[in-house]
């Protein structure tokens, strides 16, 4: 492509060609200049927040500016996003696709592209509702000439429903940039705005929701003092002040922890439990009135504890009653009322109802139960609850005792799906998917975690009070084995477990049917001796005996190994599968598929170990492994679960790759493999030909995808097997005339024509 060269001055106009040469030219040196800006921008930001932070002369006051590896991470993350955006749009501009949308490939508009990307420190999330279906290409060619930086436009919900998200690098002009795209919308665009939810940073409120919903709180406070300085005196009002501003702050913590959202239902919710405690305050208050003219003569906390219990069943039956009717709000009322009747269910639980993985907020900590409680009622003295519990923050046991009659306050934390992303020092980085916003978390809270995680892991974060304290796996994680240890002796496959070691370290406890450890044992014989028989080629000694003794030797060493995992080893065809004589599971061996091969130093031989169940005295293959020593391949299949392949050698060792055979469709030019005795039958279904002797070999080409059909003598021993194996891989296998027959689907039909 030939350099364009920009006139002095040169800037983009309407009135040219969209995005031709000269335009693609210019953006992209654009897009270079902006990439070095940010570059340095990052260098320099790094080093003003080291400096910000080692200047506060002040421990505590440091602490509080942030954590100096926390700022950097999250720094370096955010210019790097945007670095990767800048290198993606250079990249569009050399294929000739910069400029548009590439969702729905609308022009973007030179304004826009005009704007210099930032990175982005915080963020406006508005959502709205308009009276028409809206316009939203226009709309986002509308927000977006505003320069405010990146903004995402969409509907959710119904198609009158939009969520504006903008990312923007400074939190000064917040509220300037949200009145700006609340006066873009107005003056562009003929529809009725409703703003239902404004947030920037954190969750907000609009300003007409806070100032009616606190002077709703604030005459109702008034209105109940007066009320009850009139019915009983002045004294008591302060009492119940007190228990409405407990009631209260409880209700909104709820709130904060939770981030339901906070709208009229919520205010009614919180007016309706200050009704609540009111009705119990008068209930009780009542009765301390009476008992006061009985018991004159008694200490007022004696007369206060005597008409709290005497009131108590009334007031737990009201409760009760009340917990029900917002337990069916919330499973039926919909997402309106939910706020409202979640709140209204907020309350501290009974000792007696704590449970595992209930989280508690005891002596200003939170803890989570570690495993179910265990009640005790002893001969003297009340019952109790042992709790044993895990200290979120610190990661500190402690068993505690709690009276039955004691109640506790449950916490409550918000989980939001996350990526776990990678580790840095003593930290964990878990990005959320849809901000890109990224958050860590001491890897010490999570050391019994820790083994499962893998990079790209989907996981949940539990968040206080927009703090990560821990994370929630699922309830499985995929992870692969890297070696195993024998069972204890005498135990049988379908009876114990062996233990293994993950990749990761970890030990756990798998069944003894994985047996690829004991045929990589065997296999080393077959390696060694290969390499033995190269020699015998040149000194043309007889090789006969040496095979024999070889195959002796892995024959041994697998009963050996293999013995501590199945009672019954059977080798070779030495048995009709008729006459198989096991129960619950065997092992069928075959020690040397391609033994020409191996005889004249030839790689292409294998060690073939199958898994046979019983079942109902029926036969079944559940597992099959075809190691080749010297290719160092080893293919496998599941029941179910897919044909795979793993290399190994002295320098590597690969995961494991799913195998699929091909899709081609024509036989013409297919490739055939077959050993030198199915020759002429071969023959008939192609030219393409290739010979190998070894009945594993041409299985491994077919399921690979590297050749399209295996033809051999069937073997009646290993036929379930085999089937497996090709099915597994996606392909279709059947005996005819005595012949395996192996391909995919649709060669089929054509196979059976032919060799019918």
């Amino acid at each position: 492509m030939n350099k364009i060269f920009l006139p002095e001055g040169y800037v983009p106009s309407d009135t040219e060609e969209y995005m031709n040469p000269m335009q693609l030219e210019y953006f992209k040196q654009k897009l270079i200049k902006w990439r070095e800006e940010l570059l340095e921008e990052s260098r320099e930001t790094l080093i003003h927040l080291k400096e910000e932070i080692w200047n506060e002369p002040d421990l505590n006051n440091r602490a509080s500016v942030e954590a100096e590896t926390t700022t950097e991470l999250r720094t370096r993350d955010r210019y790097r996003k945007l670095i990767d955006k800048i290198e993606a749009a250079i990249e569009r501009v050399n294929k000739g696709g910069y400029g548009y949308c590439e969702d729905t490939g609308e022009e973007i508009g030179l304004k826009r592209l005009e704007a210099r990307p930032v990175a982005t420190l915080c963020g406006i999330s508005m959502e709205l509702r308009v009276d028409h279906p809206p316009d939203l290409p226009k709309m986002r060619a509308v927000l977006g000439n505003l320069e405010i930086g990146e903004i995402v436009l969409q509907n959710f919900g119904s198609d009158k429903d939009i969520s504006i998200r903008a990312g923007i690098s400074s939190e000064e002009n917040l509220m300037h940039n949200i009145e700006l795209i609340k006066s873009a919308l107005t003056q562009n665009f003929p529809y009725e705005f409703e703003y239902r939810k404004v947030d920037f940073v954190g969750p907000q409120v609009g300003n007409q929701m806070i100032k009616s919903g606190v002077m709703a709180l604030i005459l109702s406070f008034l209105s109940i003092m007066i009320y009850i300085w009139i019915r009983f005196e002045w004294q008591f009002a302060i009492g119940v002040l007190a228990a409405l501003v407990h009631d209260a702050v409880l209700s909104l913590g709820f709130l904060s922890v939770t981030k339901l959202d906070f709208n009229l239902s919520t205010i009614v919710a919180i007016l309706t439990i200050v009704g609540y405690s009111v009705n119990d305050t008068v209930v009780i208050y009542d009765r301390i009135r009476e008992n006061l003219r009985k018991y004159n003569k008694k200490p007022i906390s004696v007369i206060i504890n005597m008409s709290i219990n005497e009131t108590l069943s009334r007031t737990t039956i009201t409760v009760f009653t009340t917990l029900l009717a917002n337990l069916a709000l919330i499973i039926y009322g919909g997402e309106a009322i939910k706020s409202f009747s979640v709140l209204n269910n907020f309350m501290r639980i009974s000792a007696n109802d704590i449970k595992s993985g209930n989280i508690l907020d005891y002596e200003g900590e939170l803890w989570i139960v570690a495993k179910n409680p265990e009640h005790t009622k002893p001969g003297k003295g009340g019952a109790y609850v042992q709790v044993e519990m895990k200290n979120l923050r610190t990661g500190n046991k402690l068993n505690q005792r709690f009276s039955s009659s004691e109640s506790v306050e449950k916490a409550f934390l918000e989980r939001k799906e996350m990526q776990y992303l990678y580790k840095e020092e003593n930290l964990l980085v878990f990005m959320d998917p849809d901000s890109f916003e990224q958050v860590m978390i001491d890897q010490d809270l999570m050391k019994d975690k820790l083994p499962f995680l893998a990079d790209g892991m989907s996981v949940e974060v539990e968040f206080y009070q927009d703090k990560p304290l821990s994370i929630v796996l699922a309830q499985t994680v995929i992870l692969e084995i890297q070696e195993t240890d024998p069972v204890i002796k005498g135990s049988t496959a379908t009876s114990s477990y062996k233990p293994a070691i993950m990749v990761n370290g970890l030990r756990v406890m798998v069944p003894p049917y994985l047996v690829t450890d004991a045929i990589r044992g065997a296999s080393k014989f077959l390696h060694r001796d290969y390499f033995e028989l190269e020699n015998l080629q040149s000194s043309e000694k007889n090789t006969k005996f040496f095979v024999d003794k070889a195959k002796q030797r892995v024959a041994e060493n697998l009963q050996k190994s293999l013995s501590k995992y199945y009672k019954t080893i059977i080798f070779d065809n030495e048995l009709n599968l008729q006459n198989l004589s096991f129960s619950d599971s065997a092992v069928l061996v075959h020690v040397l598929d391609g033994e020409a091969n191996f005889e004249r130093a030839i790689p292409f031989f294998a060690l073939i170990v199958t898994i046979l169940t019983k079942k109902h005295d029926k036969i079944s293959a559940d597992k099959i492994v075809v190691n080749f020593p010297i290719l160092g391949d080893i293919y496998y299949a599941e029941q179910g679960k897919g044909a795979w392949l793993e290399r190994h050698s002295a320098n590597f060792s690969s995961g494991a790759v799913r195998l699929r055979v091909s899709v081609k469709n024509k036989l013409e030019d297919r490739l055939v493999c077959c050993n030198y005795s199915e020759l002429p039958i071969a023959a008939k279904i192609s030219p393409n030909i290739r010979i190998f002797e070894s009945c594993a070999y041409q299985l491994a080409l077919l399921i690979s995808g590297k050749a399209d059909v295996a033809l051999f003598l069937n073997n009646p021993i290993f036929t379930q097997g085999f089937e497996m194996l090709v099915r597994e891989s996606g392909g279709l296998s059947y005996v005819q005339n005595n012949m395996f027959i192996a391909s995919n689907y649709q060669l089929q039909e054509k196979l059976k024509q032919i060799l019918a």
